[in-house]
């Protein structure tokens, strides 16, 4: 059923189950709710899905950045020096 904008629809509960009462009194009306309150329970799941996918894809990508900064930048340098010394010593010794 529709109701015409601006009025609160809440306010319309009561005389729209007197009017089905008066049609059909076994008719059992429930879960009265706005269009707005079915579409926002619909897509609550989604809503939820995509928050936690933002916030694991963060996750990964901080954790990522985090593992190429000390690959490439404190502990690469060590090793760097380590292999020339390493090339160094090889060549002198033929």
């Amino acid at each position: 059923m529709r109701a015409k904008p601006g009025l609160n629809p809440h306010s319309l509960v009561g005389p729209i189950k007197e009017q089905i009462a008066t049609l059909d009194r076994d008719q059992a009306v429930t879960e009265i709710a706005t269009m707005e309150e079915n579409i926002g329970d619909s897509l609550a799941s989604r809503r939820l899905t995509m928050t936690l996918l933002g916030v694991f894809a963060g996750l990964a990508l901080a954790l990522a950045s985090i593992g190429l900064l000390r690959r490439h930048g404190v502990n690469c340098q060590p090793t760097d020096a380590r292999a020339r010394h390493s090339f160094r010593a090889r060549r002198q010794s033929r």
